[in-house]
């Protein structure tokens, strides 16, 4: 038996903190580099643009980006600590340097600096208090078996196949757009909006994780027919990702992510290095279809829902809110004040096309469109309870299998309203099946 030496863990500890500072460091710092060489420069015209210059709205948002480290968890135990680590990374922080940008927010971005802060800690406060007790899910044998799971996977895909055959074909990055009008054509019901969603969403990344848990490759093909499927069918770009991201997060925890949610930090980092080393290093002429590649690597991954969300604020600024009639359900109980769905309203706000869609975060959508800037703190207790209730639902899987399994639930979460991504996204039924086939076993990770 191993005999600690005094000091260790302290010394453990600090070691962690000071590799969490300047990975986060690195981070804010290459993040407001592309803004201002890459982002601004070239997607002004999506709303990247660099007005303010502000010291109060940038020294007030460093600061925001800096406080959440002393109480975000240190540790990875439970499903909604990565959670708050991915949002934290991935949504918290791009926001934070946007809003220290742009400069076309009607009351300047201190006030909303500060709420998201607030907001960040009411999920992170709420979710620490609360704990959800639920039974647990009785076994229905092949009903909640990996059999069941790819039975259901074929047959979502046999019924993908037979509607949209006549369309289906591999489209380069450039004719993604005409691929997903193609296909607009033919969605003429909500059945095939959830297939397409939950063969990305829901089937391919349980099938990945089976396949690392169980070490079985056929697992891993089928997921990535599923992701091929889709993207033939609208050539959905987040289907390539939603594939790539369970790998990716799974060479993470083979590295100590659980006890090391710092190296989460490198993964955003991956995406925003290429534009700095091509256009701004290397002054490199690119192709039309590499730019469009990095452009969704860097741009669309982590900067357009930042800049969604203060597009929703300048919207609402003048506009109704929402007060969550948005939410399926509410609406029968709350007026909707607008003809079409949220993310239209927005896109056609911004772009004068009826067909673009401005989807964005729940800070956006749920908090701003909700209650304007009060919607902020109305929203982070919510999420918190939310994570919460999850947290017990899949209290005995393995908490390394549930990640794996979420990481498409999460994509959508950053980009849609909360209940969207639990419901339409097929978050539910994620964690739900991660309490049948995430049995603790031999992955090779432990918290």
């Amino acid at each position: 038996m191993g005999v600690s030496r005094p000091g260790t863990n302290s010394e453990s500890q600090a070691a962690h903190s000071a590799a969490t500072l300047l990975l986060h460091s690195l981070y804010i710092a290459l993040y407001f580099a592309i803004y201002d060489i890459y982002f601004s420069p070239i997607y002004g015209y999506l709303g990247f643009t660099s007005y303010s210059n502000s010291s109060s709205e940038f020294l007030i948002s460093l600061v925001c980006l800096y406080v959440p480290l002393i109480f975000l968890p240190p540790k990875i135990k439970r499903f909604s600590h990565f959670f708050l680590w991915f949002f934290f990374i991935v949504v918290y922080t791009p926001l934070q340097i946007t809003l220290a940008r742009v400069g076309t927010l009607p009351h300047g971005s201190e006030i909303l600096s500060l709420l998201l802060l607030g907001s960040l800690c009411l999920i992170r406060l709420i979710n620490a208090l609360t704990q959800f007790s639920l039974p647990r899910l009785r076994e229905l044998g092949f009903f909640s078996s990996e059999k069941f799971v790819v039975f259901l996977s074929l047959t979502a895909l046999g019924l993908t196949v037979i509607q949209f055959h006549s369309i289906m074909r591999l489209v380069s990055i450039e004719d993604v757009y005409d691929q997903r009008f193609a296909s607009a054509d033919l969605s003429i019901n909500k059945l095939s909006a959830y297939l397409l969603n939950w063969l990305v969403f829901v089937f391919s990344p349980l099938l990945l994780a089976l396949s690392i848990k169980h070490k079985k490759l056929s697992f891993a093909l089928l997921a990535s027919i599923l992701c091929l499927a889709v993207y033939m069918v609208n050539g959905s770009k987040i289907a390539l990702v939603a594939f790539f991201m369970p790998i990716v997060l799974h060479r993470l925890l083979s590295w100590g992510l659980l006890k090391k949610p710092f190296l989460f930090i490198l993964f955003p980092m991956i995406f925003l290095l290429p534009p700095i080393l091509l256009i701004a290093v290397l002054e490199t002429e690119l192709s039309d279809a590499l730019k469009l590649v990095i452009s969704q690597l860097s741009m669309r991954a982590f900067g357009v829902q930042a800049v969604g969300f203060t597009q929703y604020v300048q919207f609402f600024e003048q506009n109704p809110h929402t007060y969550f009639s948005h939410v399926t359900g509410i609406n029968r109980l709350v007026d909707y004040p607008f003809e079409e769905p949220l993310g239209r309203v927005i896109g056609y706000w911004v772009s004068g096309n009826q067909l673009f869609n401005s989807n964005s975060n729940f800070w956006a959508s749920d908090g701003i469109a909700t209650a304007g800037y009060m919607g902020l703190l109305l929203i982070g207790p919510l999420v918190g309870l939310i994570i919460s209730f999850l947290d017990a639902l899949v209290k005995n899987a393995e908490l390394s299998f549930v990640i794996i399994s979420s990481a498409p639930f999460l994509l959508t979460a950053a980009n849609t309203p909360i209940f969207t991504a639990l419901v339409t996204g097929g978050g539910l039924v994620t964690f739900v099946f991660c309490q049948y086939l995430g049995k603790r076993s031999n992955l090779p990770y432990a918290p």
